[in-house]
């Protein structure tokens, strides 16, 4: 593989990339924040491999773009 850098796209690329733990962090978040109203409080509870596995496809979705 034989990566280019584009000089037009690094100030885009670099602000993106700025903090990644936090952005990591605040995308986990936004992922279990938008599963959580659509169960039960005890189904919350018991959904923890459910929530790794949406948080896991979306993240893998969003680091294809």
């Amino acid at each position: 593989m034989n990566a280019q850098v584009d000089p037009e796209m690094v100030n885009t690329f670099y602000f993106k990339l700025h903090n990644p733990q936090q952005q990591i962090s605040a995308y986990v978040d936004d992922c279990i924040r938008s599963q959580i109203p659509l169960m039960t409080l005890d189904e919350a509870f018991e959904a923890k491999e459910k929530l790794a596995t949406v948080v896991k496809q979306q993240a893998r979705q969003y680091s294809t773009l």
